[in-house]
């Protein structure tokens, strides 16, 4: 599906990926407004968000493109967070960042040491550099500010560098430029520097910066994912072993599916944490503008939307895509070289440098290890991401009237109730309402099409099955579970953050497939002839069915674990275990999802 949901997104991916096909360079990005997607029209942007620039820059990953217009974009996105973009001189470093005419590096927060000074992603000749100074600060300095030495890395594809910072500026914000000591020549090329980057130092305090850099190194990362599973297919369908098509053989099928299902759950955080981000950015900008409040309160403003004022909310869809984005990008790449065979272990094949490229892009976003404690110490408190599509104001009054029928049920007894769910059309609200007679504009389907009825039922089953069947071993049991438990170990905080995680990504997977079927019914009513992209709903269900049933298991494996003499886990440890057998076995959903999504042949 992309990250992307809607037909614009799917324009945007098409138009990058056939763009990168013929040209990449810096500056040809930058031609085509790549590099400012992000930023206000006044700054020489296109006035989108970060979603937009993770939809590109997924496209941007699946063609490998090299250069520095990731940490480019990274940086642009900090100081337009900070409000560089409000005056003279920040707009004008954006509007440098966004033709091409500067490029960036970026260190990343607790980064790994590089020689004496810190990893940054981005060349040593860049113009600009984003590093920590301490306190939760970063600073923007040019080349004068720090010393910057090539470093070999293991991607082959993009320049890192070791950054070692001179003197960095404190005590001042984006609000005004800060003074740097600046030489007429560039050390590092020898040139003279243009007049207008001789200002470059400031500090943006508060400024979530590794949030940032998260969520678009993720990005990237789902680009790589996708490749190494589109790559992986497309040669198990070709290459024959003992007389067929290799992808035929379960072993082989298995592995490409269950790496398309890694990176359909790394797209949803992704996605997720990039709309968060914008909706906070959204927020602080409105905050920013309003009028009414004096200078002081203006002031403050200018530093209240940083990591520490983030909502909680904005801070755990991030971790889960810290998660989990860059992890997928490793395992389907390593995946990938292991159904590629020894071709895939070639210098002359693209797959290691791919591989090479989610090595480095997990390191540059962080272990994942912390990011999962930061989800753990989150969600566990009782912090929770919002997982429900935003409708039209005249859905007020439908939600209303569901919600009161809701309680009428809740309050009846269980065998009313399971009676009323079937005769007021509770199972499937979406259907007409029955009737005696049927008339022709009711009728589910075609004549003769009813088996294709029947798969969009089960895939519709299979959806429910993803989020609600067996309650009491979700992510959110495990939370309660761990708030009445003994404080858990490093080990164990990492378990629970991943898994807390996985859960949230799920049901994000679930707003993603709800939000494309209502694209899609828009589209219907329109009359609209282009298809919406999203692929096969059952497909899209097998997924998030896998998904939810080895997640039960896995949830009560752990809080078992926790609480062995715990009668509810003790009885949840042994229930789960059906979960991926009744409604399509692990098994059957793979198949599925293999041959459906990815075209592998079937066994005959």
């Amino acid at each position: 599906m992309g990250i992307g949901l809607t037909e614009e997104h799917q324009a945007l991916a098409d138009s990058v990926r056939g763009f990168a096909g013929r040209s990449s360079g810096h500056a040809a990005l930058a031609g085509q407004g790549l590099l400012g997607l992000h930023l206000p029209e006044e700054a020489g942007g296109q006035g989108y968000g970060l979603l937009e620039s993770c939809v590109a820059l997924e496209a941007l990953g699946e063609q490998r493109v090299t250069g520095a217009y990731l940490p480019t974009v990274v940086v642009s996105a900090a100081l337009a967070w900070a409000g560089a973009g409000g005056h003279g001189e920040g707009r004008d470093l954006l509007r440098g960042l966004a033709d091409g005419s500067s490029t960036a590096a970026v260190v990343p927060a607790a980064g790994p040491a590089a020689g004496s000074g810190l990893l940054a992603l981005g060349p040593a000749t860049a113009d600009l550099f984003l590093v920590p100074v301490g306190g939760g600060a970063w600073a923007v300095l040019d080349r004068a500010g720090v010393v910057a030495e090539p470093v070999d890395g293991v991607d082959l594809d993009r320049e890192l560098c070791s950054v070692t910072v001179r003197a960095a500026p404190t005590g001042r914000t984006v609000d005004g430029p800060i003074p740097s000591a600046l030489t007429a020549n560039d050390r590092a090329t020898g040139r003279s520097m243009p007049a207008d980057r001789m200002a470059a130092g400031w500090v943006l305090d508060g400024v979530p910066v590794r949030e940032i850099a998260a969520v678009l190194l993720g990005a990237d990362a789902c680009g790589v994912a996708a490749w190494a599973v589109t790559t992986a297919a497309e040669h198990a369908k070709v290459r024959e072993q003992f007389g067929r098509p290799i992808g035929q053989f379960q072993g082989v099928k298995h592995r490409v599916a269950a790496a398309l299902v890694a990176l359909e759950q790394a797209r949803a955080a992704v996605w997720d944490a990039a709309r968060a981000m914008d909706d906070a950015r959204t927020m602080k900008c409105a905050a920013r503008s309003d009028t009414n409040r004096d200078d002081a309160s203006r002031a403050d403003a200018g530093r209240d939307g940083g990591v520490h004022a983030l909502a909680a909310e904005v801070r755990l869809a991030v971790g889960v895509a810290a998660v989990l984005g860059p992890d997928a990008a490793v395992r389907c790449t390593a995946d990938t070289i292991q159904v590629l065979g020894g071709i895939g272990y070639t210098f002359e094949h693209d797959a290691h440098r791919y591989y090479r490229r989610a090595l480095s892009g997990r390191m540059l976003a962080g272990d994942p290890g912390p990011w999962a404690e930061e989800v753990a110490g989150l969600a566990v408190p009782g912090t929770r991401r919002r997982m429900e599509p935003d409708l039209p104001e005249e859905a007020a009054a439908v939600r209303d009237t569901i919600r009161a029928q809701a309680r009428s049920l809740r309050a009846a007894s269980p065998a009313e109730r399971r009676d009323r769910l079937a005769r007021e059309g509770w199972i499937m609200p979406y259907l007409p309402r029955p009737c005696v007679f049927v008339p022709d504009d009711h009728v589910v389907g075609e004549v003769d099409a009813g088996w294709r009825v029947a798969r969009d039922t089960l895939s519709h089953e299979r959806v429910a099955l993803g989020d609600s069947w067996g309650p009491g071993s979700q992510h959110t049991d495990m939370a309660e579970l761990i708030t009445r438990s003994p404080p858990l170990r490093q080990s164990q905080r990492e378990r629970a953050g991943r898994l807390w995680a996985e859960g949230q990504a799920i049901s994000a997977l679930g707003l993603r497939a709800t939000l494309h079927k209502l694209s899609a019914a828009d589209h219907d009513r329109a009359g609209s002839s282009r298809r919406v992209p999203g692929g096969d709903p059952g497909t899209a269900s097998s997924v998030r069915k896998l998904l939810g049933m080895r997640h039960a298991q896995a949830i009560s494996e752990f809080c078992w674990s926790l609480a062995p003499a715990d009668r509810h886990w003790n009885r949840m440890i042994l229930t789960t275990r059906a979960f991926t057998i009744g409604g399509g076995t692990t098994e059957v959903q793979l198949n599925i999802i293999a041959e459906r999504a990815l075209g592998l042949p079937r066994d005959p």
